[in-house]
């Protein structure tokens, strides 16, 4: 990301800075993560595979090294939890910066809100969608959202589903931006009429009193 960036001919305004910065804390933030899980991987393979199908598992030794590898796949969790928000925030300044400069040109693809909230949703690694039977409903962090909205951009080539579960026996997928996918949700970045953003508050004139 910082080699692509460094490619532009782009003025360092206080907006790019702290792009700048949040890219840099992102790279730091990832191979701190990737310590913590290569020491995951370390303590799992010390406890022998029979061990680790028994349930509950034993006292002493085995059980010691599996709630250290849990103690650092939690720390590589929250190193990570907010790891796509902050690249989509990134990237959502980066990309005001470019239109504010002229650099970039490109036309937004066409979509609906209810389209770019959800290529949101799966950008930031929230959206997910559900079955039981024959039946499937999606949700994000924010509530639920409609299958159709789904299936439109599945239709589109934007998002697929995730290959697999991560439960076993679960029929949960989350979903993931395709190439496709990202493209179009780039083309979206910071423009104001699709993303929602708080209205500036109205101010009232002053009251004229009535005598």
């Amino acid at each position: 990301m910082r080699t692509e960036i460094g490619k532009l001919p782009l003025h360092v305004s206080p907006a790019v800075e702290d792009a700048y910065e949040r890219v840099r804390l992102l790279a730091t933030q990832a191979t701190l993560a990737g310590g913590h899980l290569r020491l995951v991987h370390a303590y799992l393979n010390k406890v022998p595979p029979q061990e680790r199908a028994h349930r509950p598992y034993p006292h002493g030794r085995i059980l010691d090294t599996l709630l250290e590898a849990g103690h650092h796949l939690q720390d590589a969790s929250l190193l990570i939890s907010l790891g796509a928000s902050d690249a989509i925030r990134a990237a959502t300044d980066f990309a005001g910066a470019l239109r504010a400069q002229k650099i970039s040109s490109g036309r937004p693809q066409a979509m609906s809100p209810a389209q770019h909230r959800a290529l949101h949703a799966a950008a930031a690694g929230r959206l997910t969608v559900e079955a039981s039977g024959d039946d499937e409903w999606a949700w994000s962090r924010t509530g639920f959202v409609s299958m159709a909205t789904v299936r439109s951009l599945e239709s589109r080539g934007w998002v697929r589903r995730e290959a697999r579960h991560p439960v076993p026996g679960s029929r949960s997928a989350r979903l993931h931006l395709t190439e496709a996918g990202r493209v179009a949700f780039a083309s979206r970045l910071d423009r104001t009429s699709v993303v929602s953003r708080p209205a500036a508050l109205a101010t009232r004139p002053p009251r004229t009193r009535v005598r």
